[in-house]
């Protein structure tokens, strides 16, 4: 899997390294957008893909889903679950509204699993499971209401691995290092894991301490910290990709 390919066709408008808060012209636009309803639609399209690589009915679905994360994240997942087989599987655990989880089902033929138990968002399971529903094919789309750590205990029993792997649940160090440990049992060689919310001490730390504990097993193969936090419309709060050796 080429991830670099990946990236190469994104570009934006507002780069991750632009300081967002400064950028005076976009923000007042969007403004407008915002009283004529699409406001959406602009911060999307501060995303620009090349339009033989752009997926459109996957842009479509993901403008309907409320976020705290971008279009070109979305853009990601979708891109690497285009590229994994039917017998493979995108785990994503913490999936708030559907958002990140929904990105790896639309067009896509491999496994998608989404765990999440809401401890930190339970107002949102039911805006979850509309969305999940809209968009699942049941022999290939499941969903696990469950504390991770208990998720992982049941996972094991079907002896199966995981491919790509997406973490987005609670940050503190302890289950952002927490969690990696754990998956790593599962994860096939090759696979694919991508975090979110990179600009947080506690993610960094913990990632990378992580994969400092075990070097000679995973490398860091992208990784792009945004100017700002938690609004920025290129990565939102930076992410880091890392592949299993």
């Amino acid at each position: 899997m080429n991830i670099e390919k990946i990236f190469n066709q994104i570009h934006f408008k507002i780069k991750p390294y632009d300081n967002y808060r400064k950028a005076y012209l976009f923000r007042f636009i969007k403004i407008i957008y915002k009283i004529l309803g699409k406001k959406r639609e602009y911060v999307f399209n501060n995303c620009q893909i090349s339009k033989t690589f752009e997926n459109l009915v996957l842009k479509r679905a993901l403008l309907k889903i409320e976020s705290m994360s971008t279009y070109a994240i979305g853009h990601l997942i979708n891109k690497i679950c285009k590229n994994l087989s039917p017998n493979q599987t995108y785990l994503n655990i913490g999936c708030w509204k559907g958002f990140t989880l929904i990105a790896g089902m639309i067009g896509t033929n491999c496994k998608v699993i989404g765990v999440d138990n809401f401890s930190e968002f339970e107002s949102k399971r039911e805006d979850f499971l509309k969305n999940f529903k809209l968009y699942q094919k049941e022999e290939i789309h499941s969903f696990y209401e469950d504390d991770y750590k208990i998720f992982f205990k049941n996972f094991e029993k079907n002896n199966e691995k995981i491919d790509f792997y997406y973490y987005d649940g609670e940050h503190s160090y302890k289950n952002q290092y927490d969690n990696l440990e754990i998956v790593e049992n599962f994860l096939s060689r090759g696979s694919i894991i991508m975090i979110d919310d990179i600009n947080f001490v506690e993610v960094e730390t913990a990632t990378k301490d992580f994969i400092n504990k075990n070097i000679s097993k995973y490398e860091i193969i992208k990784e792009i910290k945004t100017a700002n936090n938690n609004c920025h419309p290129s990565f939102w709060n930076g992410i880091i990709i890392i592949k299993r050796k």
